[in-house]
Parts: structure tokens; C-alpha cells; sequence
């Protein structure tokens, strides 16, 4: 149900058992862990596309960090075995260049003995905000009264009891099951449920074994039992999946499946298997929820060239592609099936590996005997921003729709922002890095006494937990910035590596304390000094070179800060001075006669080393020595 209220959750089990997020979600999941949320490492600013049964039902842009996170997945009754994440290079979306498997188990929904979970709701039905701006509206009932209440209770480690009531305008609907672990390797889960006087049920059986997995569920709701109206079909959906890996490179198995809902009907037994012959060849295949068959064939000799073939349903695409050592790239590729025309295209374009700089790509696309242009272009503009623009004379049916952005078919604008806001700064960030069960440090390199103009980038940012763990890391900026998320709640050690600095930045602290907490960021930069330097010579009044002369550097308020002596040549150098005006000088030390004047000179640095500073003392070299 969709619902606009109030949630209240009760749990003895502890806090980080559930994934928690600000999405308007449950509370308190079903499942014992977040298994709902699908997490991972992808490069920079690539497209990810999460697939189950074969259909797509989310999409993203990675951010600057390769991370992408889809939370709090509805996951279908019978679909947890047919999830994919697709990866698509952020130059091409035609083919994703890989595709990722997720395994979820069954035992996830397993509560420990004793656990007890109970979350009710009270509220008005629909999305209010939604359905007022934007005039949308899914129920007849939308606007009214709404309540539910649901309980989980872990009777044993193997087998938890689960019950919901739900009341809505016209009826009250309730369900109740078990989940039973009836041997290691085998979960049985099933319930039964009555809405508007029709009862209904889902079962599901998951066997996994050393190379053999099996999944099973039924499911059957009879007419008028979601809604309550009377012309409404019966939804029902039976399958069987068995997979066998014969080892990490092949696995073979079969997917039967009878279904219907209020739009389609699906009747199929097909097979499934991934094989990887050779390091350089991948293929799989299997069939979406509706028997359509999606099979995908990779071939990558070499790290410039790369192939690939992709097939859904009857709709057929392919994708050649070498990449030259300076970067650019020549490609080309057909789509042909599904009742449309072939169309062909050939590009060229420049692909850096840094996002700061600008990728192109210019091209042809044929169809039908009509030729048009294809371009494309994005860069990181700001630092936290990258921008995609993309123009199709004749539109791609395998992208149509498929990445959002604004525009359509033809041209199309993607802005990725990583930014955060941090004691009143935003700071490049990675905007999955702060949910409600996760917090963030940012910070830059703040150069104090100097002017700007300095390049600060590439220096490594680690945090480190109270285990001595990496927790995560990051890399500077050329304005020093660094943006680490997804941290839990806690203290951290945040040390950071000057090697890349330039030389004449001196870093008092190479590590901090940082304290996280949830749904926040923690602010934290580290002071760094410009320092440079000051150099000469020492001579007599004849101008001969005078060593072992202690030569003195003082502040404005008259107190040494640094002091050193000539060598045979004459010659000073005092180094790590900061920026700002200064006295130099011949120590008092080396005074031969008490009404001698010692030379000194007023002196300023700013941004850079001061050379030529010489002075000359009022005696002869020979004096000195007798001295």
C-alpha cells in the first residue's frame, strides 16, 4: 500500500540487523538483513542498470566514487534468483560491457530464536504530495483511512512466524505464514492470505547445494482479491528453476514458468547458463519473466578491442570497438529485429581515462537508406558536476527511455551531481554516501598564509575505524577537496599522505580524529603552511667570503625563528620559512667589538623563494679568524 502517516516499529533485535533508509519504506524490513539494497563498485560517472527476470526496474549514473546503490528493491514473489546489474560504459548504452549476477538467499527472511519484530501504520492512503503536484493517482481509494499492523516472531533459529493485518476502505485484509528451515541447504517459506472474501496463497521453496541450486514458487490470488473488483483477472504465477555449476566458468540449468496477471499471460520451459571458456569469451543467457530470451556474447582479445552481441527477444545488437593508445576510439554497430528496420552506425571519439577531461564522440547513423548524424560529449564543468549531452539523428531502440536525463530520443542532458553541504561548504561528494544508516567526512587542504594557486590534487585521504580497518578513501582535488561516505556511526582516524603536495606545503598533522554520525557529514580539513625560504652570502669589506658566520632570522615581534651558518663559500640557505616580513641578521654571537654595527636587512616573503640576500660584515676575513 501506499500510504502518507505515521510508522511505529518495535524490534529487540539490534539496530544494525535491518537497512534502514529515508525512503518512504517500511520501518523495519522483512528481511533479517538489507538485503534489498543493491551495492556496488562500477567505473566513474558509467550507467548501471538493475534487471530482475529479465526486466529492467531502476537505473543510475555512478558517481565520482564507482559506487552505486539502489535501495530498498520491491522484489517480486518467485523472481530473487534473476537478478542482474548491467554496467554500461558511460560512452556507449547500446550493450552493457558487463553483466552481474546477485544471489539472494532464502534464509534472510530466518529471525533468530526469540527475535520479535511488530510495526504498525496508521495514515492516508496514496502519496499526497505526489498525487496533489503532479495529479496522479493509482486507487479509488486514495485520500482515505488507512491502517496496518504486522508481526514476526522467531519461534526457533529455524522457523519464524509471520502475520499482517491490513485495513483499507471496503475490507480487511490479513495474511499469515511460516518460514521453516527444514535442513541446512532447504528453506520452505508459504502463507495465506484473505482479501475481499477470496483467499490466496504464495509458496516458495529454495534448495542450494554444493553445485546445485533449486528455487520453486507458486503463487495464486483469485479474481477481485488485490482490489476487490470483479472483472479482474486471476493473477497466478508457478515456477521451477534448477541450475547446476559444473565449475566457476560453466553453468547450465532450466527455467519453467506458467503465469498470467491482468495484461499478459506467459507459458515457457527454457534453458539458462553462463559459460566463460576462455578469458577472453563470455556468454550467457535466459529468459525475462514473459519467456522473452535475453542472451548476451563477449569478446575482448585485447584490452583496446571488444566485442559484443546482445539478443532480446527477436530484437538483435552488436558492437565493435578498438581503442588506440592516445585514447580515441573507433566503433561501430547494427540493431536489427523486433519489426524494425537495420540500422547501422559508425563513430569516432576521444576517451580520456580522467573525467576532467572532455570525451567526444561524432558519428553516422543508417537506416532505411536515410543518413544522419550522431554526437555526443561529457566532462566533469565543476569539480562535483559532469555533464552528458548526447544527440541521435535516428534514435537507438536499445537506449530509448532507458537512462533518463532531459530531452528525448533524439537529444538528451545527464548532470551528475556529487556535492554535499558541510559547515556552510559544499564539497564534490557521492550522493549515495549519506542515507539514515550512514554518515560522511569531508574536508579539503586549506592552505593558510599564502595565496591560492597551488595544485592539491591526488593526495590520499584514508579513514580508519577503532580495528584498524579501512573503512574507505579517497583523493583530493586541484582545490584539495575529499569526500569519503557510506560510513557507519563512530570515530575514525582520518590520516592523509602529503607525498603529492607541493614542496613548498608543510603539513603539521598527517592524521585526525573524526567523529561520524548518521545522516550527516563531518566536517574535517587539514591546516597546511606555505613555507619558503631564504638565501645569500656573507662577505667582508673586501668582499671576500667569510664562513661559520651565524646568520639569524626574526620575526615582527623581535624572537628568532630560525638560524644557520655560512659555509666555506659564504654562502646561507634557511629553509621552511612561512609567508610574512622578517628581520635578517648577524648574530650578536659573532660581534667582534661591542660599538661594531652588524648588518641586517628587512626582508618579505610571499609566494616564492628570496634569493640575493646578501650582507657584509665591517671587518676583514683575517679579522674574523683571529677572532
Amino acid at each position: 500500500m501506499d500510504l502518507t502517516g505515521l510508522q511505529f516499529g518495535y524490534s529487540n533485535l539490534p539496530p544494525e540487523s535491518f537497512g534502514t533508509s529515508f525512503n518512504a519504506t517500511e520501518l523495519l524490513p522483512r528481511r533479517s538483513r538489507p538485503i534489498q539494497t543493491f551495492r556496488g563498485e562500477a567505473p566513474p560517472a558509467s550507467f548501471v542498470q538493475l534487471r530482475v527476470g529479465g526486466v529492467s526496474i531502476a537505473q543510475q549514473q555512478v558517481g565520482f566514487d564507482g559506487i552505486y546503490e539502489f535501495v530498498d528493491v520491491n522484489l517480486p514473489v518467485g523472481q530473487n534468483n534473476e537478478i542482474e546489474v548491467l554496467i554500461f560504459d558511460r560512452s556507449n548504452l547500446r550493450v552493457p560491457s558487463e553483466i552481474r549476477t546477485v544471489r539472494i538467499n532464502a534464509s534472510d527472511l530466518l529471525l533468530p530464536s526469540g527475535g520479535n519484530i511488530q510495526l504498525a501504520g496508521l495514515g492516508i492512503s496514496g502519496n499526497l504530495v505526489q498525487d496533489q503536484l503532479f495529479g496522479e493517482s493509482n486507487s479509488d481509494y486514495n485520500g482515505k483511512l488507512m491502517g496496518f499492523y504486522q508481526l514476526r516472531q522467531g519461534l526457533s533459529n529455524n522457523l519464524t512466524f509471520e502475520s499482517s493485518l491490513q485495513a483499507i476502505p471496503g475490507t480487511l485484509q490479513s495474511q499469515a505464514g511460516l518460514v521453516w528451515r527444514l535442513a541446512n541447504p532447504v528453506i520452505l517459506s508459504g502463507s495465506v492470505g484473505n482479501s475481499y472474501g477470496k483467499l490466496g496463497y504464495a509458496a516458495d521453496l529454495d534448495i542450494q547445494l554444493d553445485k546445485l541450486d533449486i528455487n520453486a514458487n507458486s503463487q495464486s490470488l483469485p479474481r477481485s482479491f488485490r482490489t476487490g473488483n470483479k472483472e479482474s483477472f486471476e493473477r497466478f504465477n508457478h515456477s521451477l528453476e534448477m541450475k547446476y555449476r559444473f565449475n566457476n566458468k560453466f553453468n547450465l540449468g532450466f527455467i519453467a514458468r506458467n503465469r498470467q496477471d491482468d495484461t499478459s499471460t506467459a507459458s515457457y520451459i527454457l534453458p539458462t547458463f553462463t559459460l566463460r571458456p576462455f578469458s577472453t569469451v563470455s556468454l550467457n543467457g535466459r529468459p525475462d519473466i514473459d519467456g522473452k530470451y535475453l542472451f548476451n556474447a563477449f569478446y575482448q582479445p585485447n584490452f583496446a578491442t571488444r566485442l559484443s552481441f546482445n539478443t532480446y527477444g527477436d530484437a538483435y545488437l552488436s558492437d565493435l570497438s578498438y581503442k588506440f593508445k592516445n585514447d580515441y576510439q573507433v566503433s561501430g554497430g547494427t540493431e536489427f529485429g523486433s519489426g524494425s528496420a537495420p540500422r547501422y552506425t559508425l563513430g569516432f571519439g576521444y576517451y580520456p581515462n580522467s573525467l576532467r577531461q572532455l570525451s567526444w564522440n561524432v558519428g553516422l547513423a543508417l537506416r532505411e537508406g536515410e543518413v544522419a548524424p550522431i554526437a555526443g560529449a561529457s566532462m566533469q564543468v565543476l569539480p562535483g558536476l559532469l555533464a552528458r549531452l548526447e544527440y541521435q539523428g535516428i534514435p537507438s531502440r536499445a537506449t530509448s527511455g532507458n537512462f533518463g536525463g532531459f530531452g528525448s530520443d533524439r537529444f538528451s542532458l545527464t548532470l551528475v551531481s556529487d556535492l554535499s553541504f558541510a559547515r556552510g561548504q559544499i564539497t564534490p561528494a557521492n550522493y549515495t554516501g549519506v542515507t539514515k544508516e550512514r554518515g560522511a567526512i569531508a574536508g579539503h587542504i586549506k592552505v593558510e598564509g599564502a595565496k591560492g594557486g597551488f595544485d592539491l590534487s591526488g593526495s590520499n585521504v584514508t579513514i580508519i575505524d577503532n580495528r584498524g580497518q579501512v573503512m574507505g578513501s579517497s583523493q583530493t582535488d586541484s582545490k584539495g577537496n575529499f569526500f569519503v561516505g557510506g560510513l557507519p556511526e563512530g570515530n575514525y582516524i582520518v590520516e592523509l599522505e602529503p607525498d603529492t603536495l607541493p614542496v613548498e606545503l608543510s603539513v603539521p598533522k598527517t592524521s585526525m580524529v573524526a567523529q561520524v554520525a548518521n545522516s550527516a557529514v563531518t566536517r574535517l580539513d587539514f591546516p597546511v603552511r606555505a613555507e619558503f625560504g631564504v638565501a645569500g652570502r656573507v662577505t667582508d669589506v673586501s668582499g671576500q667570503p667569510v664562513a661559520e658566520v651565524k646568520i639569524e632570522l626574526m620575526n615582527s615581534a623581535g624572537a628568532r625563528i630560525l638560524s644557520g651558518l655560512t659555509d666555506k663559500f659564504g654562502l646561507y640557505r634557511l629553509d621552511g620559512v612561512p609567508v610574512g616580513k622578517y628581520m635578517l641578521r648577524i648574530s650578536t654571537q659573532d660581534i667582534l667589538n661591542g660599538n661594531d654595527a652588524l648588518p641586517k636587512r628587512q626582508i618579505e616573503i610571499r609566494n616564492e623563494f628570496v634569493y640575493n640576500q646578501n650582507l657584509q660584515l665591517p671587518i676583514s676575513a683575517a679579522a674574523k679568524k683571529k677572532q
